[in-house]
């Protein structure tokens, strides 16, 4: 946290809003940690992938046209990060692209 924190110095001297601006991200990252299992290869539950599985996502958007508390904001992040993909020893995702790549420069 602390490398975190030399990103971003106070530069107006509002010590506390720097501090909260931190523990925001500190609660992302320790979220995020508490989704993860090296046995899966998403955070959280895998969702189902259907035809219209981002229709149904941009359906759902909602988008504000005024401020938002910061809980709300939180909350609806870490509803967000709920099954991606993240990189551990079961993501594969870059094999396919290698070799595509290997393929595209032999030509």
């Amino acid at each position: 946290m602390k490398e975190i924190q030399k990103l971003f110095p106070s530069m107006d001297g509002n010590d506390f809003q720097r501090e909260e601006l931190l523990s925001y991200f500190k609660t992302i990252l320790t979220k995020i940690d508490e989704l993860k299992d090296p046995n899966k290869l998403t955070l959280g539950e895998m969702p189902e992938y259907t035809e219209d599985y981002y229709n149904r996502i941009i359906q759902k958007a909602d988008v504000p046209t005024t401020g938002v508390p910061m809980d709300k904001v939180m909350a609806e992040l870490l509803k967000l990060v709920d099954g991606h993909r993240y990189v551990n020893r079961n993501y594969v995702a870059n094999a396919a692209p290698l070799s595509v790549w290997k393929d595209i420069r032999s030509f």
